[in-house]
């Protein structure tokens, strides 16, 4: 890979980290703690630590990065997960995280919903969770 980006091109390593990351915002998701969807909560993660590592590298002895990496990363789970214990559905992220849960919850037990109805609550649920 060189160390060059190339557009369209994604190393394995980070195409396997994404996943991970994924698997991990999917189970998240679950516990109704995601204030948006999986998919969108890794590429928020991964690409907030791909800013900072390339940050640090080209600025190492900035006084402020320090600590930027703390700082971000609070930033970012800020940012996608609410706090489930004080989610009750009426707030705009209470109701994203409890879509979201639902959507999790029923993508794990597939044999509830036709194919059809799975994909139909599925668009519902994210449009729920993004709105």
């Amino acid at each position: 890979y060189g160390g060059a980006a190339r557009p369209g091109q994604q190393p394995a390593a980070a195409k396997d980290a994404h996943q991970k990351l994924l698997e991990v915002m999917e189970q998240v998701a679950a516990t109704g703690a995601l204030r948006v969807p999986a998919d969108i909560a890794a590429q928020m993660i991964q690409s907030a630590a791909i800013g900072v590592t390339l940050t640090l590298i080209a600025h190492p002895d900035r006084p402020a990065n320090a600590d930027l990496s703390d700082r971000v990363r609070d930033a970012i789970l800020g940012a996608v997960t609410v706090d489930p214990a004080t989610g009750d559905g009426r707030s705009a992220d209470g109701l994203a995280a409890l879509a979201l849960a639902l959507d999790a919850l029923v993508k794990d037990r597939p044999e509830v919903l036709s194919e059809g109805e799975a994909a139909l609550l599925h668009e519902w649920l994210r449009r729920l969770a993004t709105s």
